[in-house]
């Protein structure tokens, strides 16, 4: 028990000084007001729609995704548990949205879902016919859940899937053709570190390469980066990294939206 208050503690102060004390005091005091049974209006119908997806998605495929899950008193691999944000699964409607917009030979492409939690994306991407499906969270935990629910796949999409538990900051992207996906898994530091490194890799082995961010709270890093704004909205923002084969990877759903760097 002590060893836990500390932990938390620890983690807590990390946070503040990342922060800094005014954005650290407005995240506890939310949390507080939840705790105590206040929840804003918007928030309730969000948990409400959440509750009734996640039911309905593990029911169905007889696996335990849902929740929300705090960073706090978990055991994070690496350095970097400050800037993880907690554990929402995907929403499967708002995947298929998505990916179904896409003008894409998914059989070209390996998946590669960074923030993976408790699995949720992963098994949606099964659906599809990847080449192969990666999934990375630095969580213990979560990265045992997703592994229970990968488990439960029929045999031909369970042996396309690795799951591994280790930094999203730190990860070694796979050569060929990628589509990287992201929950809103992390703060703005990782996310610039990640943009970063992916447009390093491109461009030292030229490849397509497609981002979809769903929940883009930090899509500026990608600009930042240097990649291509193929679409923006507050649901969804995609990137894509200029190529001679451009034409390969494209979004017919919404015409381009350029963001100023």
């Amino acid at each position: 028990m002590h060893v836990l208050l500390m932990r938390r503690l620890l983690r807590a102060a990390e946070m503040q000084r990342e922060i800094g004390l005014r954005s650290f005091l407005s995240k506890m005091l939310h949390r507080l007001l939840r705790a105590s049974g206040w929840i804003p209006r918007d928030y309730k119908t969000f948990l409400k729609h959440k509750t009734r997806v996640d039911l309905l998605f593990d029911t169905e495929n007889g696996v335990e995704t849902s929740g929300i899950d705090y960073i706090y008193g978990l055991t994070v691999d690496g350095p970097n548990a400050r800037f993880g944000e907690a554990h929402i699964a995907t929403d499967p409607g708002e995947f298929r949205t998505v990916f179904e917009s896409l003008d894409v030979d998914f059989r070209r492409f390996t998946f590669v879902d960074l923030g993976s939690g408790k699995g949720r994306a992963v098994m949606l991407a099964a659906a599809l016919p990847f080449k192969a499906i990666v999934g990375v969270e630095f969580t213990k935990e979560l990265h045992a859940i997703a592994t229970a629910n990968v488990v439960k796949l029929s045999e031909p999409d369970r042996d396309r899937i690795s799951l591994l538990h280790g930094d999203a900051a730190a990860y070694d992207f796979p050569a060929g053709p990628l589509i990287v996906f992201f929950y809103n898994p992390f703060g703005r530091a990782i996310m610039r570190q990640v943009a970063d490194r992916l447009a390093c890799t491109r461009q030292d082995s030229p490849r397509d390469i497609l981002v979809v961010y769903l929940n883009p709270i930090f899509e500026e890093s990608w600009v930042r980066a240097g990649w291509r704004v193929l679409r923006s909205s507050t649901e969804a923002a995609l990137f894509q990294w200029p190529t001679s084969s451009q034409a390969a990877v494209v979004s017919h759903a919404e015409p381009e939206t350029v963001l100023p760097a």
